[in-house]
């Protein structure tokens, strides 16, 4: 047939291969002799120099011929394929092809033969001849391929298709992409769904496909070790026939299907029983023929009715064809019927596990065993299920004995090489994974696991190759699609990736994970609503586990991009949503990171709450897998002096890491500039290798300041270190330093105050895991600030003259060394441990006043040097168990209990000036010394209730007790929330709080959500005087959130929050403080990668000083708007922010002063952030 670039008007035939093809062939089986010679008797064709194709898999009967008419000699896995040579498969037989040149995976069907011609222009990438037989082509990449049937000739450009040639017609069936279809009499384009059909003398004729499946049963995978499982011992009076059947069985493990189809046809008819027909449709089923299959059953099932072992092998097909119920119904009669036979019990656990169904799987595999415990097969099942239940040790136990049992089964390696994986032995997971496509090379799980082996290793496009070349040998393989598609978004390939996770939400609805990696992509492609959307499919496809966390462990992958998910929520500015969503997967798995790591993006945009931001980060980061994603400097701090939106970071990069953590390095840059000559830039840097991670980073932020925000100079550089010992042990080490002045700075007095402050800190930790659901964590950190800090002003208002100079040199000293136990079950959680908090503090301070007229000054000068020492110990005990359905109860009770010393030396020395004289000191006691202690020892309790009436409704409610420990060490790896309300909040050293708490969350709707949070908290604070700790100062704090979310279109989101908050301000004297917040956002996401944002909030604040009488009362509007765009291929984004837009001056009294919420001017600033 011509190139269906020149095949419009010409005659319909083939064109004989002429001169230049006949020299090709000569020169060919010239070469082919040659090699042979040297080959020294290889039975099959050697391969040529440069392989055009290359074998993948062989099943059945596969042989090639070198040119036109060279003899036809069998062909196995591995053999490279030339221009000119042709590929054909026998009947019960298949092949899987990879046409290198066009980047293309061919699946061969039976009775097919192909031709690999030359290209037939520069602008072609291959050129095939599909003379009879059918054949599938899958390729991903932009390539232009031709393929001539006898019919018409196709013109592929990267697609997904079937071409099928009968004897007078020939099928085009598109699943994916488009194509051109043409011969001499038309052409057609075509569209995905739709098929093509043209026979002699016609032009091609349009059809609609009603079941892409249907046409392609012939390519799905079945599990081969169901066959290896038929045989069993007769009669003495039919030996003959089973030692045809034990020859097939054998056969059969050795991955030789065309033997062992020839060792059946040589058993006698009157000796065909049911056993027969069992293992020849087992066979037949290897090979993909689940019609012949079917017809071997019937034929079983009249020798046997009822037979278990042929409902076994049905439901297996069921099981390929995606019927899930019918397949453990079948599976299920079987093992009633024969509860003593070990396939039915196997073909359960299949049909469990695709229920995902993994403790129901792993039961039905104990049966099979009991039944048989000798076979390695079914031992090497056992394994793989006990790594998806992520028991390490038990499953390397398992494969290794199944080796022994069964040393030449695909199956028994293939489980030793997920085994290896998840040891991260990279090394032996791909040595066992080439061991198992040895024996059986069509099989596209173990192609899926080497090719996570080889991405793992950091070759990225070999690895995803490969798994392409798993879904060619099994096409309707959700996982298979779902791989594949975080293979695209890793080589940032967006639209391919949308493609493949597209489908894999097409070919089995009920799995949540591809919604998940779906929610990923969209968010890349700035689509955060229809990713919202995915998330919540996810998480309605798996409510017994957060949406954040995927099922399986064929890597040890833990939801790997959770924090990419909390930022979906942040561009949408649901931050209440995220945190609903983020409590509630603590709270059914506290021992993985994922939760935690959400909690840690969403509490930075909530005053007060940095400790428990902090904390979750350091959860967070004890319980992470090994990753790339890099640590940044500001994560970890607690003084962060800036708004959420300025700055070089924000305080979430993980959207821009790698789906597969894989071997290699990364880095990430964000620049900053904005008024009052503000300046920022992060560099982050991360390394993976093997078992260790590393990441490096530093931050800097300068600014002249502004209303509200002070001039600050700050630079932090921190460097983190983690090594997984074991599959079990994993330890980590992080060191950071932190460099900052602030200042000169006026507050409303007209003090003026400069800082310098230093610390450096360095964190040990550890976690060990048990079991899956049982975890320890230690955590040592030890850290030291440094301070200088100098202030004047006047000393006393009445005396504008008055001059008052304090300066402070102060170095903190702390450590602490915590412990953490948490176990889980179905229906219990239980979290218990202990800590202890030390810290020191040696502070000088020089104070200087000048008083008086100017004539008769007096100069007071003091010197105080302080020495306090601070112990806080703690135990806990949390529980969190389910009584009845959707209804969590949580019981804790902790013990603190605090000592503090404190030593004070005090000299001072008075002057008067004396005119003529000078000055002249006065007498005085020049020094004092005071020392005195306190001890304080509280019991906590804890209860919270979590309950979800429906599956749109939430109600929370907690009371609880905390004693707050030292500034200084300010992270923790104690429970941060009970049931939804923070226990760690920013306040006084040792103070006593209780906190009550309610709230409801309302889906009303697919696109609207609401809800309220109203709490108290009674709060005593101890006074801490040389008579110890009895006098008390009792205060009250209330807080009230309220929330409506609205997506009212895939591009818009508008959220209406309200906040109030009651509390006393420390820092302003005791000042009470009422202020309701009410901000309003709207938000707009282009697909092309803008995205814009404005924010109107509305201030009411009442301010009443401590003993005063009256009421300051201050209110304000504010207008904040910011536009970006996100960089193609989650390479980063460009963003410009406006903040206070209408610079208007703003009269709010921070109720955090470390992180504020406004700015009192107009500042313009524009980051970048850009990942390499």
């Amino acid at each position: 047939m011509l190139p269906v670039h020149r095949a419009l008007g010409a005659h319909s035939e083939r064109r004989p291969a002429g001169r230049c093809a006949t020299r090709r062939w000569l020169s060919t089986l010239l070469c082919t002799g040659l090699l042979l010679l040297v080959a020294a008797g290889e039975g099959t064709a050697a391969d040529c120099a440069e392989s055009t194709a290359r074998l993948v898999s062989a099943e059945g009967a596969v042989s090639r011929r070198e040119g036109a008419t060279g003899p036809w000699t069998a062909v196995s896995p591995g053999a490279g394929l030339c221009e000119g040579d042709t590929l054909r498969t026998g009947r019960n037989s298949r092949a899987a092809v990879r046409f290198v040149a066009a980047d293309t995976q061919i699946r061969l069907d039976q009775s097919t033969t192909l031709r690999i011609l030359p290209p037939d222009s520069a602008s072609s990438d291959g050129h095939l001849d599909l003379i009879e037989g059918a054949a599938r082509f899958f390729s991903r990449v932009k390539r232009r391929l031709h393929i001539d049937t006898p019919f018409a000739n196709a013109l592929v450009d990267g697609t997904e298709l079937l071409v099928r040639v009968d004897p007078e017609r020939t099928r085009v069936d598109l699943f994916e992409g488009s194509l051109l279809v043409a011969n001499a009499r038309g052409q057609l384009r075509l569209s995905a769904g739709q098929g093509a059909s043209a026979g002699r003398g016609e032009a091609p004729r349009l059809y609609r496909l009603l079941d892409p499946k249907d046409a392609v049963q012939w390519a799905i995978s079945y599990e081969p070790m169901l066959s290896a499982l038929l045989w069993s011992g007769r009669g003495a009076g039919e030996e003959a026939a089973s030692e045809r059947l034990r020859e097939a069985r054998r056969r059969l493990l050795d991955g030789d299907a065309e033997a062992a189809f020839a060792a059946l046809d040589r058993v006698p008819p009157a000796r065909r029983d049911a056993e027969f027909h069992n293992l020849r449709a087992a066979l037949l089923l290897s090979v993909g023929r689940a019609d012949g299959a079917r017809a071997e059953l019937a034929a079983a099932r009249r020798f046997a009715p009822g037979n278990p072992d042929s409902d076994a092998i049905e439901s297996a097909i069921a099981l390929g064809l995606d019927e899930a119920e019918r397949a453990l119904a079948l599976a299920r009669g079987a093992t009633e019927s024969a509860p003593e036979r070990p396939l039915p019990w196997l073909a359960l656990s299949y049909a469990e596990q695709a229920r995902f169904d993994l403790p129901e799987a792993r039961a039905a595999m104990d049966r099979a065993l009991a039944a048989d415990p000798g076979n390695g097969v079914l031992r090497a099942r056992l394994a793989e299920l006990l790594l998806a239940l992520g028991e390490l040790d038990a499953a390397r136990e398992a494969a290794d004995l199944a080796a022994d049992q069964a040393p030449r089964a695909a199956l028994v390696h293939r489980a030793q090489g997920f085994a290896a994986l998840l040891r991260i032995d990279l090394g032996a997971a791909r040595a066992a994974f080439g061991r198992a496509l040895d024996l059986d090379p069509a099989n596209p799980v173990t192609h899926l696991g080497l090719g996570i082996a080889q991405i793992r290793s950091g070759r990225l496009a070999e690895g995803r190759a490969r798994i392409e070349t798993a879904v060619s040998l099994d096409p309707f393989q959700s996982l298979l699609r779902t791989y594949l598609g975080k293979a695209y978004l890793d080589e940032r390939r967006g639209g391919r990736a949308a493609t493949a996770l597209e489908i894999a939400t097409d070919l089995d609805p009920r799995d949540p994970t591809p919604w998940l990696y779906r929610a990923i992509q969209l968010r890349a492609d700035n689509r955060p609503v229809e990713a919202l959307e995915a998330l919540e499919t996810s998480y309605a496809l798996n409510d017994n586990r957060a949406q954040f966390r995927t099922p399986g462990a064929l890597e040890a992958d833990a939801a790997a991009r959770t924090a990419a998910i909390g930022q979906v929520y942040r561009d949408l500015e649901f931050d209440q949503l995220a945190l609903v969503q983020g409590f509630q997967a603590v709270d059914e798995a506290p021992d993985d990171q994922s939760g935690h790591r959400l909690l840690a993006d969403v509490y930075s945009a909530l005053p007060r709450h940095e400790e428990a931001r902090v904390s979750e980060l350091l959860q967070a980061q004890l319980l992470q897998p090994l990753t790339r994603t890099p640590v940044l400097p500001l994560q970890g701090e607690t003084r962060l002096l800036i708004t959420d939106t300025l700055g070089p970071s924000t305080l979430g990069l993980a959207e821009y890491g790698p789906l597969f953590e894989r071997d290699g390095a990364s880095a990430w840059v964000s620049l900053w500039g904005g008024g009052r000559d503000s300046l920022g830039d992060q560099i982050l840097a991360t390394a993976l290798y093997d078992k260790a991670a590393f990441s490096v980073g530093q931050y800097h932020f300068e600014t002249q300041g502004s209303g509200g925000m002070r001039r600050q100079n700050q630079d932090i550089q921190v460097g983190f270190a983690q090594v997984q010992v074991t599959p079990r042990l994993g330890v980590q080490a992080e060191f950071r330093n932190t460099d900052g002045d602030e200042g000169p700075y006026l507050d409303e007095t007209g003090t003026d105050t400069r800082e310098h402050i230093r610390s450096q800190s360095a964190r040990l930790g550890l976690t060990y895991r048990w079991s899956p659901r049982s975890v320890l964590m230690a955590s040592y950190i030890h850290r030291r600030y440094d301070t200088d800090q100098n202030t004047s002003g006047i000393a006393d208002p009445a005396d504008p003259l008055s001059i008052a100079m304090v300066s402070g040199t102060g170095s903190d000293d702390g450590s602490s060394a915590e412990l953490r136990q948490d176990w889980r079950s179905e229906g219990m959680r239980l979290s218990l441990g202990a800590s202890r908090f030390d810290y020191a503090i040696d502070l000088d301070l020089d104070y200087l006043g000048i008083f008086g007229p100017e004539e008769s000054r007096i100069r007071t000068n003091i010197v105080s040097d302080y020495r306090i020492d601070n112990t806080l110990n703690s135990l806990w005990l949390y529980s969190t168990w389910r009584p009845l359905p959707r209804l969590d109860l949580t019981l804790g009770l902790s013990w603190d209990q605090m000592d503090w010393d404190e030593n004070r030396l005090d000299r001072s020395q008075v002057e008067l000036l004396i005119p003529g004289l000078g000055w002249v000191e006065l007498p005085s006691d020049s020094s004092q010394t005071t020392g005195f202690g306190a001890s304080i020892e509280q019991l906590n309790p804890k209860v919270g209730l979590t309950w979800r009436p429906f599956s749109e409704t939430t109600v929370r409610a907690a009371a609880f007790r905390t004693l707050r420990g030292p500034d200084t060490l300010r992270q923790t790896i104690q429970p941060t929330q009970v049931a939804g309300f923070n226990q760690l909040f920013d306040g006084s050293l040792g103070e006593s709080s209780w906190r009550y708490g309610f709230g409801i969350d309302q889906s009303l709707s697919a696109r609207l959500s609401v809800g309220v949070e109203a709490s108290r908290r009674d709060v005593l604070v101890p006074k801490l005087e040389p008579g110890g700790a009895d006098f008390l100062e009792k205060r009250h704090e209330r807080f009230v959130r309220a929330y409506a979310a609205l997506t009212p279109s895939e591009r818009l989101a508008l959220l209406f929050e309200y906040f109030y908050e009651e509390n006393i301000l420390r820092i302003q004297d005791n000042t009470e403080d009422s202020t309701h917040r009410v901000p309003l956002t709207l938000s707009y996401f282009e697909p092309s990668g803008i995205f814009c944002s404005i924010r109107g909030t509305g201030v009411w604040q009442s301010l009443v000083p401590e003993g005063a009488v009256y009421r300051a009362s201050n209110s304000f509007w504010t207008l904040d708007l910011s536009i970006g765009y996100r960089l193609p291929s989650r390479r980063g984004l460009v963003a410009l922010s406006i903040d206070n837009l209408f610079d208007r001056e703003i009269p709010f009294v921070e109720t955090d002063p470390n992180r504020p919420l406004f700015v009192g001017e107009r500042i313009l600033s524009l980051r970048t952030a850009v990942h390499f």
